[in-house]
């Protein structure tokens, strides 16, 4: 991850520091669950430490997708819940990727927030607004990308999570080719193909289990 500036982190620990007063922080081990959005009015959750994964299950077929990845000052949540009924096919739910720390907010603490802090309500509203365009994309993704275009795109988003370490080549990741593919809609074998081919291109290179993306790839 790039360095954040000084007044930019003043500002999102200002941010965090207000958001524990007002609502309920939790710590979760990688794999807890930490929020299932089936309900007709949900919280709004922002990330401390660690990454929360969004995922859709498919609860016919038993199959799972990962939407998108949420890392630290990241923002998620359905605050006007669902208007309708729940479908009963699909799930969405909010997963500790790794040891985390989220604070969760009811609609009353917004509400408070906005009256006593309203350049954090700002705040905590762009980051909604961020986490709705990453699922548009994730979507568009889906409906006009190739399996290659999905699975070099995941890689770059990968590198921009706190997971990734650095490298002098640009970044070193550790996910397994199960992880990504959940994150494509492919199959296992699909990304390992994909990969090979990435590698052999230059653009990526394959060392044993872990992957280096070159910087090239990510600018």
């Amino acid at each position: 991850m790039l360095p954040i500036p000084g007044e930019l982190m003043r500002f999102r620990e200002r941010l965090i520091r207000k958001l524990q007063d007002l609502g309920t922080t939790t710590n979760a081990e990688a794999g807890a669950l930490i929020a299932a959005f089936d309900t007709t009015e949900s919280p709004v959750y922002l990330v401390v430490k660690g990454t929360v994964s969004i995922e859709v299950m498919d609860i016919e077929e038993a199959n799972e997708v990962t939407v998108t990845h949420i890392g630290p000052y990241g923002v998620f949540g359905f605050p006007a819940g669902r208007s309708g009924p729940v479908p009963r096919r699909l799930r969405i739910k909010a997963i500790a990727k790794n040891r985390c720390t989220v604070v969760e907010l009811q609609h009353p603490q917004l509400l408070q927030l906005a009256a006593g802090d309203p350049d954090l309500m700002i705040e905590m509203v762009n980051g909604l607004s961020q986490f709705a365009m990453t699922v548009v994309d994730k979507v568009a993704q889906f409906a006009f990308y190739s399996a290659r275009g999905r699975i070099s795109n995941a890689l770059v988003e990968l590198c921009e999570l706190p997971d990734a370490m650095t490298h002098p080549s640009g970044f070193l990741l550790k996910n397994s080719r199960v992880e990504i593919a959940k994150l494509v809609g492919c199959t296992r074998e699909m990304v390992g193909r994909v990969m090979k081919d990435l590698n052999d291109e230059g653009l990526i290179t394959i060392v044993g289990r872990a992957t280096i993306v070159h910087r090239s790839t990510t600018a």
